[in-house]
């Protein structure tokens, strides 16, 4: 008789557990309202530390602007797809934060931009800088173009706003990066992932980025034999 008595306890106890779980939700919180290791509650970059406008992933261009006193100093972020800019290239200190970030929204952001999407003016992989009476060249490898940048740091000083391009070579318009532009094969006013390397101005002026084809042979060079003043700009040689 005691071992029945026991069952039944442990039955109606177990029945009234499983009754009580489907009756009893508990609500979260699916939004965090405190973060720790970045500036942003919602982070836009894949970096996984810190990104504050320092910081640098793999860069492979840097440019000097001798026009400029002390000297500007531009380099090309390439992971982090942007070009960071020091206004003293002789005196700042270990770790500074850049002056200036061109090609990204903002100091944190670190993702790809350009066409396609939301910021269609941003970089995507910029490899050779070229400075030229206080312009700036980039070869905005990922998005198969060469774009200007109208003296940076007047446009920032003026617009109070990170600069936008005012010139554009190898693609019809900002909102294109098609390889090969217009046919897919390499005429002579496109860009196929311009390199970094032989991008700069000779005492012609000449715009020189290097132009991979898409092929894995040594890179070519497109040349303006002056500065280019049109947005879809034929190579001279």
């Amino acid at each position: 008789m005691k071992h029945t008595y026991l069952v039944f306890s442990i039955l109606f106890l177990s029945s009234a557990v499983a009754a009580d779980a489907q009756t009893t939700s508990v609500t979260l919180n699916g939004s965090p309202s405190r973060q720790i290791g970045q500036p942003l509650l919602i982070p836009k970059t894949i970096n996984p530390n810190l990104v504050e406008g320092r910081e640098l992933w793999s860069p492979t261009g840097i440019a000097f602007d001798f026009a400029t006193s002390p000297p500007l100093v531009y380099v090309a972020d390439t992971l982090n797809n942007r070009v960071l800019a020091w206004k003293n290239s002789t005196g700042f200190s270990n770790g500074q934060p850049a002056d200036l970030v061109i090609g990204q929204p903002d100091k944190y952001t670190t993702t790809k931009s350009g066409p396609g999407t939301v910021f269609t003016t941003g970089l995507s992989d910029p490899t050779g800088l070229a400075v030229w009476n206080g312009d700036l060249y980039v070869a905005d490898s990922g998005n198969n173009r060469v774009l200007r940048y109208k003296a940076p740091f007047t446009q920032f000083a003026q617009t109070g706003s990170y600069p936008t391009p005012d010139l554009y070579v190898g693609q019809p318009s900002l909102k294109s990066n098609t390889v090969n532009y217009p046919s897919g094969s390499p005429p002579r006013r496109d860009c196929s992932s311009p390199a970094a390397a032989p991008t700069c101005f000779s005492r012609a002026s000449p715009l020189m980025p290097a132009e991979t084809c898409g092929s894995p042979t040594p890179a070519t060079a497109a040349c303006w034999n002056s500065k280019p003043a049109m947005s879809t700009a034929e190579a001279g040689s």
